[in-house]
């Protein structure tokens, strides 16, 4: 099966990681959705949407994708950067 959408959707899209990744990403030709707690952590040159979520409450998911789905197209790649927790070696 061919794929026909080039959306990217980058969860937990920070301004160190997550702007580089969106970075290459738009690069390629992907229309570039990031989420972010802020909603405001990649410029608007780079990404073609960004939203605010707090993926802490697990029932906004469905939301998010709803959003990314209607402005920019059914995500063909995902990229997961949501941490919650902290290695007990870093909490000593």
């Amino acid at each position: 099966m061919a794929v026909s959408s080039r959306v990217v959707a980058i969860l937990g899209a920070g301004p160190n990681v997550g702007n580089k990744v969106a970075e290459r990403f738009t690069a390629a030709g992907y229309k570039v959705a990031v989420v972010s707690r802020s909603g405001k952590s990649i410029p608007t040159t780079i990404a073609a949407l960004s939203l605010s979520a707090d993926f802490t409450n697990p029932k906004i998911v469905h939301g998010v994708f709803e959003e990314v789905r209607k402005k920019l197209g059914e995500p063909s790649v995902v990229v997961l950067r949501i941490a919650e927790s902290v290695h007990p070696f870093f909490k000593k």
